[in-house]
């Protein structure tokens, strides 16, 4: 792929052929697909707004004719947006993204390369991403905090957003959003232009993938006052070029939600939710059992199994809903507010959450805390929960969820003591575990920066990835398990 920026030429034909789900679009422009068309383009349905047809011109009427215009017509494409690619309006055309205009012109695969450290020589085998597109300023954002997971194969998918930024700018100047396999091609990807704050805030944001599933959202918000006005939701198979807009709510029209993709199904998580199947508009499931929506943490889907962390103090417990016996709490403590399970993570054969006990009425916090495990299940009869070790910080509700596979478990942990910062990864069978340290940094003035870990996105039998911010530029890093050493033993 060959970036119209200068001295940036990233090339790498991908060549795939992979139906798609029949999805209508919503919005000015839009159209719908049939469940026969496929997620390549053909010759004919490449796009006319290309930046080498005449129609890239705009056609909007003079201003002078009396006749409004069309928020809809061709623009030319800017030359920060990759070649080959063409205008995909959304939003009713109020905001324009542009995508390959077919699979050749998708950004080439990760290429991963030693990981750099300011604080000297690292103690585990690591890799991170090779930042070869313009991130020019010293302080670049680089890799926006992504997501991922592991296919039954041990594959890692990643959905993240590149920052590009260029010499003598102070902000962002465009964004590349993409589904890629860690040591494959791109699925799917999104390049948007930024836009001044000023004006909107509205560019795609990782919402969550699934296996063959993405979703992003765009959120449109007001300036100055900084509400949202609209949440339109791209969602669909994770091959698509032109990611279908599931659903769109604007002010006044439907409630403003996320999707959260499964493979059947998908959650609408916003005041309330609301489960649908692909392909489907039709509220089938309200599995919060009218509670509201934001009252539960880290909703995410096992299959088709929808696992749900409710936390509301003074109550927490793990929950979870499928098509044949709705919601049923599969940890908890009904009536015993001594006691409450959150913050959980499975790869479908391991379970784990942290577990508070010992709680008096006044308390905040649980003075006794576990990390658990059991063999995972939906039927709450078979949990059949274990302690591991110890959980260090006061607080068992987390904004990073923990990853699990292949018998361990990683976390993002942030007791009070500083040292004790970093990622904690956990063998479940025998509580052995290891701690990755974040870094304390002094600016010269004395101010403390503390670099390092952000949250584990994927766990595999061989690597744990996670976000890591080296000062202010952000990436993901890959360490292989078997370089971190015998690790420390369970507290007797």
């Amino acid at each position: 792929m060959a970036l119209r920026f200068p001295h940036y030429a990233l090339l790498a034909p991908v060549v795939l052929s992979v139906p798609i789900v029949a999805i209508a679009l919503r919005g000015c422009g839009a159209t719908e697909a049939s469940p026969g068309d496929s997620a390549d383009s053909s010759v004919d349905d490449v796009s006319l707004f290309s930046p080498d047809s005449p129609s890239s011109t705009p056609t909007s009427p003079p201003s002078n004719s009396g006749v409004p215009a069309d928020p809809c017509a061709p623009q030319p494409i800017p030359s920060t947006v990759p070649e080959g690619w063409e205008e995909y309006p959304v939003m009713d055309c109020k905001y324009r993204i542009y995508v390959p205009s077919n699979r050749e012109y998708l950004p080439s695969p990760l290429i991963w390369e030693p990981c750099a450290s300011t604080t000297g020589p690292l103690s585990y085998d690591c890799r991170q991403i090779h930042m070869d597109w313009p991130t020019e300023q010293p302080n670049t954002t680089g890799v926006v905090p992504s997501l991922a997971f592991v296919d039954p194969e041990n594959a890692v998918v990643i959905a993240l957003r590149k920052v590009y930024e260029l010499t003598g700018e102070s902000r962002p100047t465009a964004f590349m959003s993409m589904v890629v396999e860690a040591d494959g091609v791109v699925r799917q990807a999104i390049w948007t232009d930024y836009v001044p704050l000023q004006e909107m805030m509205a560019w795609p944001g990782l919402r969550s993938i699934a296996r063959g599933k993405s979703s992003w959202v765009i959120n449109e918000m007001d300036r100055p006052n900084g509400f949202v006005r609209r949440v339109v939701n791209l969602a669909g198979d994770d091959v698509n070029l032109r990611p279908p807009v599931l659903y769109d709510s604007p002010i006044g029209g439907e409630e403003e939600a996320s999707v959260i993709a499964g493979n059947q199904f998908y959650l609408l998580y916003g005041s309330s939710f609301r489960i649908r199947k692909w392909g489907d508009t039709t509220d089938i499931a309200y599995p919060a059992n009218g509670g509201g929506g934001g009252i539960y943490g880290g909703a995410y889907w096992v299959g088709d199994t929808l696992l749900m962390n409710l936390a509301v103090f003074p109550t927490y417990a793990l929950l979870r809903w499928t098509e044949q016996d709705g919601t049923q709490t599969l940890v908890g403590f009904p009536g015993d507010k001594t006691k409450g399970a959150t913050n959980s993570a499975t790869d479908g054969k391991d379970l784990v959450w942290i577990q508070g006990e010992d709680r008096e009425p006044d308390d905040k916090h649980f003075p006794t805390r576990w990390i658990m495990t059991s063999k995972y299940s939906t039927d709450p009869s078979q949990i059949e929960p274990r302690r591991v070790i110890p959980w260090a910080q006061k607080p068992i509700v987390s904004s990073t969820p923990p990853q699990v596979g292949c018998g361990f478990a990683a976390f993002r942990v942030s007791p009070e003591t500083p040292e004790e910062k970093g990622l904690l990864i956990v063998r479940l069978s025998d509580g052995v575990s290891w701690h990755l340290p974040n870094v304390l940094k002094m600016y010269p003035d004395g101010t403390p920066l503390s670099v390092g870990w952000g949250g584990p996105i994927a766990l595999t039998c061989d690597e744990l990835f996670a976000v890591y911010k080296e000062t202010s530029v952000y990436n993901i890093r890959r360490v292989r398990l078997d370089s971190l050493g015998p690790g420390t033993p369970p507290p007797n």
